[in-house]
């Protein structure tokens, strides 16, 4: 989890932990824009990314973004998939609860 300052123009803490846009680098995931458009505006969050298997796929994944108001402790959540490398994430819907 990393506590961060939603709409900051600096991204203060540390450089990994923070969403990514692409640079060209193997491993990039294009987080930046899905962040930007999901965390609540203006607010400190705790947020982090939680990776679950797609059925029946072994190497296809929907990313659970998970934001905590720091002030509030309210949780809010958006889901995302990667289409395919290097491509921007497209949000898609959640996977219920084990």
């Amino acid at each position: 989890m990393q506590l961060i300052q939603t709409s900051a123009k600096y991204w203060a803490g540390r450089p990994l932990r923070v969403p990514r846009v692409e640079t060209g680098e193997k491993g990039t995931y294009f987080e930046e824009p899905f962040f930007v458009k999901t965390a609540p505006r203006g607010k400190w969050v705790w947020w982090t990314v939680a990776q679950h298997v797609v059925s029946g796929s072994r190497y296809k994944y929907i990313y659970e973004y998970i934001y905590m108001d720091a002030a509030t402790g309210r949780a809010t959540s958006h889901c995302a998939e990667q289409p395919s490398s290097y491509k921007p994430l497209t949000a898609v819907a959640c996977p219920p609860p084990r």
